[in-house]
Parts: structure tokens; C-alpha cells; sequence
């Protein structure tokens, strides 16, 4: 099977970071760590922050720093649903059955 996209983070040992990570960490804890990993890669995916640009750009009409703060806000947002989804993906494998 193939994907439609891929780039140098979309692979086995990330994912394995993140699961491991997230099994271990506090509810509490995830604004701030989605906040910091959304940074992170918000500052080294260029390609993908362009493109978000262009498109919010277009879409939003923003310039300048608002359209960088909602570049961000695509970053986070997308940041907090994968910590929300594997919690919940983590608390049903740990359901009874």
C-alpha cells in the first residue's frame, strides 16, 4: 500500500516515540507537549509550512504575523488531535473485554 504523502518523520520508530510517550505521560501534560512538538516541527517542515501559508493565505487573507500565527495553530491543532487520538486508542487496548 502506498501513501499519498510521506516525509523523513512519518515512520515506524516515530510513531513508536509517540505511543510510548503518550502511554506514560499525564493528561496535564499534553497542552504543553503538543505546544512544543508543534513548534518543533512547525520550525523544521519548510515544505509543509509553506503550504499551509499559501493556503491560509489565500483562504484566511492574513499576512505578515497573523498568518504565521494561524500557520502555528494548524500545526498545533494537529499536534493536540494525535495526542488525543492515541489516548483514546490507548484507553480502549486497555479497556476489559
Amino acid at each position: 500500500m502506498k501513501n499519498w504523502y510521506q516525509h523523513r518523520f512519518h515512520n515506524v520508530a516515530a510513531l513508536q516515540v509517540v505511543f510510548t510517550t503518550m502511554r506514560w505521560t499525564p493528561r496535564f501534560v499534553q497542552p504543553p507537549m503538543a505546544f512544543l512538538t508543534a513548534l518543533i516541527f512547525c520550525l523544521i517542515l519548510k515544505r509543509e509550512r509553506r503550504a499551509v501559508a499559501a493556503n491560509l493565505r489565500r483562504v484566511a487573507g492574513k499576512t505578515g504575523l497573523a498568518l504565521y500565527w494561524k500557520v502555528f495553530r494548524v500545526f498545533y491543532s494537529f499536534c493536540d488531535l494525535i495526542c488525543n487520538y492515541l489516548r483514546c486508542c490507548l484507553k480502549a487496548s486497555a479497556a476489559p473485554r
